[in-house]
């Protein structure tokens, strides 16, 4: 090994070592968060926003280390990205340490002890998040992009986490039993643990992009389209999602009643490229958990006649188009009213897609700029 070849491993793994001494700060915020809440200690609370700052310092130190690499190595390839991933988990561990802190703060506010089954949960909710964060950092230091992609297939238990306890908190705050302050406080916390496990997600995709060059692609986004019959705008929003749109999104349609699309639309719209009796029946209300999906998009009336409650984690529109004409016979207005609602729909579903999944050619230019 060259002299060359000996400073830049050993700059290489100064600024590895100080990733790692960064995290295990953090780790040790955010148990000592967690044990603030949980056992209502105010002064843990207030030690651990105070060690906050000496990560804030650390993080500082190594964006130096990082910057001096660049400018003194001018790196390629696997060093260049390996520098660049630890800027961006840089600037998620010092995230997380936030967290940590934010945690704590409302620990110190809250006075009555948190009882069962929330307590629980929260227990529950903070050990897997602060599991998925070690392993995430033990997977950035023993170099394994195996272990970080199994990490990341572990967030989804978190989120579930998150959803029951958030529907406890509701039903908790509805008996008036609990202070609102206390509520709110344990709101905060299990938003900010949620974030946590977020943000070790984020960290693994960096470890795996630093050893393999792979950034992971986004998971198509879930869209369900109703309308009162799913005969009609949902069956189209669906067609041209799946035709346009199949890479960015998955596409469902359902309706308050199922019923068969009129003959004059599927005839309209197999002329413009679109095979509307090719699609299965779609999904009755009954069968849907509506947690499933990101988006859900109402055509034809109000959103709450189909859904009673919008799930955390999931978006709705209305998107109302005009009532289409059904049982007439091919004329221009006919014709005219398909094509309408057609294109509002196109124009609308496309704007939906690229804000939240972009296209083809924005991915390309990342990949350019990755090497």
């Amino acid at each position: 090994m060259t002299h060359f070849e000996e400073r830049l491993e050993k700059d290489i793994n100064r600024i590895r070592h100080g990733v790692i001494g960064i995290a295990k700060a953090v780790e040790r915020g955010l148990e000592n968060a967690l044990t603030s809440l949980l056992t209502l200690d105010d002064d843990l609370a207030y030690r651990t926003v105070i060690d906050d700052h000496p990560i804030n310092r650390k993080v500082e130190e190594v964006d130096r280390l990082c910057h001096n690499f660049v400018a003194r190595f001018l790196p390629s390839a696997g060093h260049l990205r390996f520098v660049s991933s630890v800027l961006r988990m840089n600037v998620e561990l010092e995230r997380i340490g936030d967290y940590a802190v934010n945690i704590a703060r409302e620990a110190a506010t809250i006075r009555q002890p948190i009882e069962d089954p929330v307590r629980g949960e929260i227990e529950r909710m903070g050990r897997d998040s602060l599991r998925m964060f070690r392993n995430a950092i033990a997977a950035f230091a023993e170099k394994s992009a195996d272990s970080a992609k199994a990490t990341m297939k572990t967030a989804r238990r978190v989120d579930v986490e998150f959803e029951a306890i958030y529907e406890d908190l509701v039903r908790e705050g509805q008996t008036g039993a609990t202070p609102t302050k206390d509520l709110l406080s344990k709101l905060i916390v299990i938003y900010m643990l949620e974030r946590v496990s977020a943000q070790s997600k984020n960290l693994c995709e960096e470890v795996v992009f630093s050893l393999t060059g792979e950034r992971k692609r986004r998971r198509p986004v879930k869209i369900i389209f109703l309308d009162r019959r799913n005969s009609g705008p949902a069956r189209i929003a669906r067609a041209i999602g799946e035709k346009a749109f199949s890479e960015q999104g998955a596409y469902s349609s359902a309706g308050l009643d199922t019923n068969p699309v009129d003959s004059a639309l599927a005839t309209f719209m197999e002329e413009i490229g679109h095979d509307l009796d090719g699609q299965d029946g779609g999904t009755s209300l009954e069968e849907i958990s509506w947690r499933d999906y990101d988006v859900i998009i109402a055509l034809e009336g109000k959103l709450s006649e189909y859904v009673s409650e919008v799930p955390v984690g999931t978006v709705a529109f209305e998107w109302p188009v005009a009532a289409l004409p059904s049982g007439g016979n091919r004329d221009a207005d006919l014709e005219a009213a398909y094509r309408q609602t057609y294109e509002d729909i196109a124009d609308r579903l496309r704007a939906l897609v690229e804000t939240m999944r972009g296209f083809e050619e924005e991915e390309e230019e990342e990949e350019e700029v990755n090497g």
